[in-house]
């Protein structure tokens, strides 16, 4: 019975990566289709903008826990994991730059690429960093995992009491320095505030911590597993109510603590939801899309901008921000998945993704 429980398990960690790279390409779509950011597509009555960020890190930790957390010796995967650490580190840094590159040359100032400036402004933080910067923190937790792993088997309590405090300590640092004169600070900017791109590291790599914390605790203990999501899930209902409240440091330090796993819950929640559902329309296409996750996140910014250009080409650029968005969210979703399809019927075209850790 455990390779079939593990089996449903990773099931629903790949339906959750497929719908949090939704969340993704829908975000993208509005802001590249020139959607107003009052529009009710940005709002919750549609799909949530913001989640899919911050629950990518927690999943990727959560994996990370899920699968050291089956395993009796954790020196087997822990080569494995340094290396996976190490390729999504490179992914960062060539999606970075390729599409950072890309969106200079759109602009028409393709001429900065040229200058040493720009190239030193991704370490000095003052040249944008894109979506890509977000792999950082997940690389680190995946480069931590088994040694955090480790100490869980031993304390697993305490590590969590140790986890929580660092991430409330964080939360707390960050609300107060972020009106301080200290906020220009590179350091503070980096781990704090602004990491690459508006990913902190600091905080995302501890909102990664607790995944990985959630996923030794789906293996060891069922019952606690469910009576923690439960719990996650009803913060996130308080992390909702404090945004009709006027802002304060201490709904600040709320949201920063809570907002990122209780998300991950609501999402899990719903993977499995899907799941059960046995909706095979949907759910084959999006569990092969989480299947594929990094190559899915890197390759539907290609299609958005391939057609995004087709749109203008064809003069359909004149549509309303609206129809754009359709046809920029649509076809990009329908192109994900058929590349993830040709993936597992051609094998040259997989081994060539997975040459560059896609």
């Amino acid at each position: 019975m455990r390779p079939v429980q593990s089996r449903k398990r990773a099931t629903n960690i790949d339906l959750c990566r497929g719908l949090l790279f939704i969340l993704m390409a829908n975000t993208h779509a509005l802001t590249l289709a020139g959607v107003h950011a009052g529009h009710w597509l940005f709002s919750d009555l549609w799909l949530p903008s913001g989640w899919a960020t911050q629950v990518f890190v927690v999943l990727s930790g959560f994996s990370v826990g899920f699968l050291c957390g089956s395993r009796t010796d954790l020196g087997a995967v822990e080569g494995a994991l340094t290396r996976r650490a190490g390729q999504i580190l490179l992914v960062m840094l060539f999606s970075n730059t390729l599409f950072a590159a890309l969106r200079e040359a759109m602009a028409g100032q393709a001429a900065r690429i040229a200058t040493p400036g720009w190239w030193w402004g991704f370490v000095s933080l003052d040249t944008a960093w894109t979506i890509s910067g977000v792999l950082l923190p997940t690389g680190l937790v995946v480069l931590c995992g088994v040694y955090l792993c480790r100490v869980m088997r031993r304390e697993r309590w305490n590590v969590l009491a140790v986890l929580v405090t660092a991430r409330i300590l964080a939360s707390m640092s960050a609300a107060a320095l972020a009106d301080s004169p200290h906020a220009g600070l590179w350091a503070v900017r980096f781990f704090m505030l602004d990491g690459l791109g508006g990913f902190p590291v600091l905080p995302f790599f501890l909102n990664g911590c607790l995944g990985i914390w959630l996923g030794m605790l789906r293996n060891c203990d069922n019952q606690q597993w469910r009576f923690s999501i439960a719990l996650l899930m009803l913060c996130q209902v308080l992390v909702y109510m404090t945004s009709y409240g006027p802002p304060s440091y201490g709904s600040s330090v709320l949201v920063g603590t809570l907002s990122a796993v209780s998300k991950f819950a609501w999402m899990y929640w719903i993977a499995h939801g899907v799941k059960l559902g046995g909706a095979a329309l949907c759910e084959g296409p999006i569990e092969l899309v989480g299947k594929f996750a990094l190559g899915s996140f890197v390759m539907h910014r290609v299609f958005l901008q391939v057609i995004n250009v087709g749109l203008a080409t064809i003069g359909a650029a004149a549509l309303a921000p609206e129809w754009r968005y359709a046809i920029l969210f649509g076809g990009t979703l329908l192109l994900c998945w058929w590349l993830c399809v040709v993936r597992l019927q051609v094998v040259w075209v997989d081994q060539s993704f997975r040459k560059f850790a896609m």
